[in-house]
């Protein structure tokens, strides 16, 4: 029996799902495509693959998997929130804020 030029590209194929614990994160192949996790990227060519998972308030998290013909690779990523500070001054009074060395404005500054 012969495969259909599609069925033997398939074949040579394989996907990667990616999960989350942040539901919607952002997840993004390579430079290329963006989905919604929990998601599946199909129709890779076997190798390794750089998958980028981001999320509003949450620190990035990126990983390399390998992909394997005929098969579905599975990554679970764990997205981190971030901390945030609030920085006062007394009443009336005014300070410049710096993070690492800049400037990142005047008080009262959450960031």
């Amino acid at each position: 029996m012969q495969l259909s030029p599609k069925a033997a590209v398939a074949a040579t194929r394989g996907s990667l799902s990616v999960v989350c614990n942040v539901p919607n994160a952002k997840a993004r192949l390579g430079d290329g495509e963006v989905k919604k996790t929990p998601c599946v990227f199909d129709d890779l060519q076997p190798g390794n693959h750089q998958v980028q998972v981001s999320a509003e308030g949450y620190a990035p998290q990126t990983k390399t998997v390998a992909v394997e013909a005929t098969k579905t690779a599975e990554v679970k990523i764990e997205l981190l929130a971030m901390g945030k500070i609030k920085v006062t001054a007394p009443a009336g009074k005014k300070a410049k804020v710096y993070i690492d060395g800049e400037i990142r404005g005047e008080t009262p500054l959450t960031v």
